[in-house]
């Protein structure tokens, strides 16, 4: 499983939330779920960073339940 293929999969998932946030755990499963040979939580959390960092996407930690969140950014849409 490559690299580009999971945060390909990680932006599509993204995109499809339509702006709104979406929580980590859902954000892996449905990866999982929508890759051939799923990747492991810990390949996808990875490219999750990745993403962040180079401002594909943004992450908020929710202060009641300390949920990572997760939203696409414009960035992450030109690359769609």
């Amino acid at each position: 499983m490559t690299p580009a293929k999971i945060r390909h999969h990680i932006l599509a998932v993204l995109h499809d939330c339509q702006g709104y946030m979406l929580p980590e755990q859902s954000l892996v499963d449905q990866v999982r779920l929508a890759m051939a040979g799923a990747p492991t939580g810990t390949e996808i959390r990875t490219e999750i960073s990745w993403l962040e960092s180079h401002g594909y996407i943004t992450g908020v930690t929710a202060e009641i339940d300390n949920v990572r969140k997760w939203r696409i950014t414009d960035k992450g849409r030109t690359e769609l």
